[in-house]
């Protein structure tokens, strides 16, 4: 399973909305024992200068649960900024918009082995 970051530009009358991928992470199993969960690795993805979130996902696939937390790291200053979770039948998609304005938007694709 991996998530992909994207940073969408505000459209403008006439013109094509753009986006730019910011990251691609995959997850990983996560060591230790209890219920089989694939987590994310701890990467900040740059956003800006001075400006990049943290996402901490975790995956059940056996109940094929999907927990998501977003922190942004602005000058120094690590802020909550967004909180999810979903139950997938193939790709989740998520969107929010940071305190500083950027759109962000999150597509989970669960890739069958």
């Amino acid at each position: 399973m991996k998530v992909t970051i994207q940073h969408a530009s505000e459209p403008v009358a006439g013109e094509t909305q753009h986006r730019r991928t910011l990251g691609v992470l995959t997850f990983a199993p996560r060591n230790g024992e209890g219920i089989p969960t694939l987590v994310l690795p701890d990467t900040p993805i740059p956003v800006a200068e001075e400006n990049s979130l943290v996402l901490h996902a975790s995956v059940v696939p056996q109940t094929r649960r999907l927990s998501v937390m977003i922190g942004q790291h602005l000058r120094g200053v690590v802020t909550h900024v967004f909180t999810a979770g979903s139950v997938w039948d193939g790709a989740t998609y998520f969107a929010f918009r940071l305190p500083t304005g950027q759109f962000i938007e999150l597509y989970f694709e669960h890739e069958e082995v």
